[in-house]
């Protein structure tokens, strides 16, 4: 902690020292705090939510990221006090493999059987993972978008602009080696994971990362 501070003081020093207005400014961006930056959308709190995480083409993996990414934004609108209740991801694979019309289900019927007053669904519009030929490196993207239903209204909260949904900031994950024996599965953990930590920051304020 001393050290860090000592290194801090001289640094600061450093720039006075150089001179001129562009070093201060570089000493005074270089140490405050990270920008902090509003929600995109506040949630109604104290519900019980339902994660929709749905897309059209069903790619090879996405059962994975699809189950992660749902169970990860359970996790997270519980611990910010957004959602008292959950609805477990187990549920709703029960309730789609016992209705046959599940995929004619509105979202808010969707959320409605499953005992949910407000549903985030997740639209996934891209996802990939893939390695290159002969190597243990691999890439995994997606991209998504997300809107809220109020289940009871059935009608959207938010974004009021955007039918399709507001955009979650891409998940790009680059020439990761991987030598795990379901190598896959774990990039789509990791894709799951960071995408849900980009959608929790529309809902939340945050700070911005440098």
């Amino acid at each position: 902690m001393v050290r860090s501070a000592l290194t801090a003081v001289l640094l600061a020093a450093l720039a006075f020292a150089s001179g001129g207005c562009a070093a201060i400014g570089w000493a005074v961006a270089a140490f405050a705090p990270p920008e902090r930056v509003r929600a995109e959308y506040k949630p109604p709190r104290d519900k019980a939510y339902l994660v929709l995480v749905d897309d059209v083409m069903t790619p090879a993996g996405f059962e994975t990221v699809q189950s992660d990414l749902a169970s990860q934004l359970n996790d997270r609108l519980e611990q910010e006090g957004i959602a008292f209740r959950t609805v477990d991801q187990a549920d709703v694979m029960r309730l789609a493999s016992t209705t046959g019309d599940f995929s004619r289900l509105s979202v808010s019927e969707i959320g409605e059987r499953l005992g949910a007053d407000v549903v985030v669904y997740v639209h996934v519009n891209k996802f990939d993972v893939s390695r290159y030929a002969g190597s243990t490196t691999w890439n995994g993207e997606i991209e998504s978008t997300v809107r809220v239903v109020d289940v009871h209204e059935a009608r959207r909260l938010w974004p009021d602009d955007r039918p399709a949904g507001f955009p979650a900031e891409k998940v790009l994950i680059e020439n990761v080696d991987m030598e795990d024996r379901e190598p896959a599965t774990v990039l789509s953990k990791m894709i799951a994971e960071r995408s849900a930590d980009n959608i929790m920051k529309l809902f939340v304020d945050h700070r911005k990362q440098r």
